[in-house]
């Protein structure tokens, strides 16, 4: 063993010793990066002709990004398959970032920095066909940040550094109309990264380094109004990758990598309360990843580059319980963007830039209860 790997086995010793794992009351149900340790996020999941789908993003532009699924989640081993060629056939498409389904068709968004990003659907699960052209017409519009369906629309918010962030919509799949000004008017506002309806409302979060994140909504799909004041009243909190709404309220999730990252909620749309403490009490959660109903409560993960993911969740929308800590499995799984409620299990798709990216599941013996059940994975409340 040379001086280096010595170091670094040493390292990962010291870092399992002072991070153990915690929680364990997920199972591993994928292999680590699909078989591919390139595959180093997965970005979204959903359901879709009694399968799941998960798309990934390769950290090395070789093959481009991909598209697994399984018809048996639900079994102790799952067989995961690829469906699809990788990056659709477009090596620049390197990741697989959005997921939605519009009248019976699952469609599926591209990271592509070169000519744009791409819109690909299918009916069966195998057979793709792109439906947009590359970038919208603009090779700015890099990736299409979110996604969300809004009465018999499906909707993209697009990422475009240049001018400012775009969202598209369809009714038929393939022909696409611009809905916003770029940015809403502020080049600084890059991204709409998510997008939601709460009530007889479409919201949108924008990513804004400069002012902070700002909160649109629109009752008919073109018009928007701002509802919150930027960053919450702190610049620092410069984007938003979690909407979710629970019980008459609806949640958003903050970046901030100064003070940690914050969860907001509003009843009304437009009178904001933040209900947690930041970063959950460690500075190092930078970013509220994912976020998931799942059995009336709200579930989220974190992004934390130190200790690894950790997952909370929240009934009454105050109280918050911590029931993963320092990456599932160890620190390597620092976020978990994509998380889906299936059944009675609750699925975190990660991202492990050592390994590869993994699908872990709650089978509903401790979550389903409330984190304290048999599984031994409640840590502590906040």
């Amino acid at each position: 063993m040379n001086c280096k790997s010595l170091l670094r086995a040493v390292t990962l010793v010291f870092l399992l010793l002072v991070f153990p794992a915690q929680g364990r009351c997920f199972t591993k149900i994928s292999t680590s990066g699909f078989g591919n340790a390139d595959n180093v996020e997965i970005l979204r999941m959903v359901p879709f002709n009694s399968k799941v789908y998960a798309g990934t993003w390769k950290s090395t532009v070789v093959t481009g990004g991909e598209i697994w699924s399984s018809a048996d989640v639900d079994s102790a081993t799952p067989i995961w398959q690829k469906t699809g060629l990788d990056g659709f056939g477009d090596v620049n498409n390197e990741g697989v970032i959005v997921m939605n389904i519009l009248n019976g068709w699952l469609y599926a968004t591209t990271i592509n920095g070169s000519t744009g990003l791409e819109v690909w659907r299918t009916g069966d699960g195998t057979t793709w066909t792109q439906v947009n052209t590359d970038g919208f017409g603009d090779a700015n519009n890099e990736s299409a940040q979110g996604g969300s369906v809004f009465g018999s629309y499906l909707y993209f918010g697009a990422f475009n550094t240049t001018t400012g962030g775009e969202i598209w919509r369809t009714g038929d799949g393939t022909t696409w109309t611009q809905v916003n000004t770029d940015g809403f008017g502020d080049v600084n506002n890059e991204a709409a990264d998510a997008l939601t309806v709460f009530g007889s409302y479409l919201y949108a979060t924008t990513y804004n380094a400069t002012t902070g994140v700002e909160i649109w909504r629109t009752s008919n799909g073109t018009n928007w109004t701002q509802v919150n004041t930027d960053g919450f009243g702190d610049p620092n909190n410069i984007g938003a990758f979690v909407l979710v709404a629970l019980n008459g309220f609806l949640y958003v999730g903050t970046v901030n990598d100064t003070t940690g990252a914050e969860m907001w909620r509003t009843s009304d749309g437009s009178t904001w309360t933040q209900v947690n403490a930041d970063g959950f009490g460690y500075i190092q959660n930078e970013a509220v990843s994912g976020g998931v109903v799942h059995n009336n409560k709200l579930f989220i993960t974190t992004d934390n580059l130190w200790r690894g993911i950790q997952v909370w969740w929240t009934q009454d929308g105050t109280t918050w319980n911590q029931v993963v800590n320092n990456g599932i499995d160890g620190y390597y799984n620092y976020a978990g963007y994509a998380m889906l409620s299936y059944g009675t299990q609750l699925l975190v798709g990660t991202s492990n830039i050592f390994t590869g990216a993994e699908v872990w599941a709650d089978k509903g013996y401790s979550l389903a209860t409330g984190g304290g059940g048999g599984g031994g994975c409640f840590i502590s409340a906040l």
